[in-house]
């Protein structure tokens, strides 16, 4: 899976190359509120505005999951808890010497096919 994974990455940065390269018109890009024009090649500003909403969007998937990882490693915590109480009070209910020999226990009676009810 890691090959395929290395392989794709590999095309696709290929790919951005051959556009960038493709695209080298330059584009004046200016900012509104600062009264600042950059000139980058078209090819640059296309991958830049992709990588940025990429960015954005990453950011705010992370930030809209921060409450279900703080919830489960809440619930991970209460269940590591749980988990020592039920030892403690196995140790406590059941007797510290030998284990139980579950094969001297009586066989159930099978009935087979279990569709059938036996008259």
């Amino acid at each position: 899976m890691k090959f395929f994974s290395k392989l794709l990455s590999l095309i696709v940065a290929a790919l951005a190359v051959v556009f960038v390269l493709s695209n080298r018109a330059p584009a004046a890009i200016s900012l509104w509120p600062f009264d600042v024009t950059v000139t980058a090649p078209l090819g640059l500003v296309t991958l830049g505005a992709l990588l940025l909403g990429m960015g954005i969007g990453g950011a705010v998937f992370w930030l809209s999951m921060l409450p279900h990882h703080f919830l489960s490693r809440r619930l991970k915590r209460e269940v590591g808890t749980l988990q020592t109480q039920i030892q403690d009070l196995q140790k406590s209910v059941l007797p510290p010497h030998a284990p139980y020999d579950l094969t001297q226990l009586p066989r159930p009676k099978a009935r087979w096919p279990f569709w059938r009810k036996t008259p």
